[in-house]
Parts: C-alpha cells; sequence; structure tokens
C-alpha cells in the first residue's frame, strides 16, 4: 500500500507494483533461482498452493533476505537456461553459436529478444536486469 501511494502520480516502470504473493514471486523467482535453489522452490511451493498461500509482506521479507546475498555462479547458468527456454523461439542463433556464449552475452541476448518480442514474462521480472550486474 505504502509503494502504491508512493507511485501513483509517477509513470509506470517496466516491473508493475506487485499485487499480490504470487505477483511478486513473478517478478523475483529467477533473481532467487540464481541464489538458491532449495528457497526457489520452496517459496514457489508456498506461493503457488491454496494451502500455502502467503501474505504479501511474508514473501517481500523472505524475498529481501535472500536477494541480499549474491547469486551463485554455478546457478546463474541454470537460471539464465530457464530464462531462454521463454525467448528462443525468436532466436535464429545455430546451436553451435548457442553454445559458444558466455552467461554476459547468453543474459544479453535474452534482454533484446525479451523487449523486441514483448515477452512480458521475462520483461516483468528483476533478473532480466539484475543478474548483469553479477556478470563479468
Amino acid at each position: 500500500m505504502i509503494l502504491k501511494k508512493k507511485y501513483e502520480t509517477l509513470s509506470n516502470g517496466r516491473i508493475p507494483l506487485p499485487e499480490n504473493a504470487q505477483n511478486m514471486w513473478a517478478h523475483h523467482k529467477y533473481s532467487v533461482m540464481a541464489r538458491d535453489m532449495g528457497a526457489y522452490k520452496d517459496i514457489g511451493s508456498l506461493v503457488t498452493t491454496k494451502s500455502g498461500a502467503r501474505n504479501l509482506g511474508d514473501v517481500a521479507l523472505e524475498l529481501t533476505t535472500i536477494l541480499r546475498q549474491p547469486p551463485d555462479s554455478r546457478l546463474i547458468e541454470n537460471t539464465l537456461l530457464h530464462m531462454w527456454g521463454y525467448v528462443s523461439k525468436f532466436s535464429t542463433m545455430s546451436n553451435k553459436e548457442f553454445n559458444s556464449l558466455s552467461n554476459k552475452s547468453l543474459l544479453n541476448k535474452i534482454q533484446k529478444l525479451t523487449m523486441l518480442n514483448n515477452v512480458k514474462y521475462l520483461s516483468e521480472s528483476t533478473s532480466l536486469s539484475e543478474l548483469d550486474a553479477w556478470l563479468i
């Protein structure tokens, strides 16, 4: 509610304010995946099942704790491959070209294809930009 009031007179950004725990999870799930697969599975299960429906504030607090950690370099590649699944159909790259990409180059391709093809699910994800800060 505080953020909604704060941003009511400003133009919308790339990532909309979450209306519920499911929205917040969708925005942050790949950022969590890059840090902790256990937390990714646990939070995902809790947020998506009726018996585990979570309060937005509780999810925000849990996400804040996890996202303060740097991503795990081994998990970043896995996360990028999950994200690639949403945009690969728009790519004309050969398998050889794809396999030669660094993680940073792959993220750049994902970013471009996401924005060019208006892939809403990824464009509203924090990982689309925040993982870039961790890649060399």
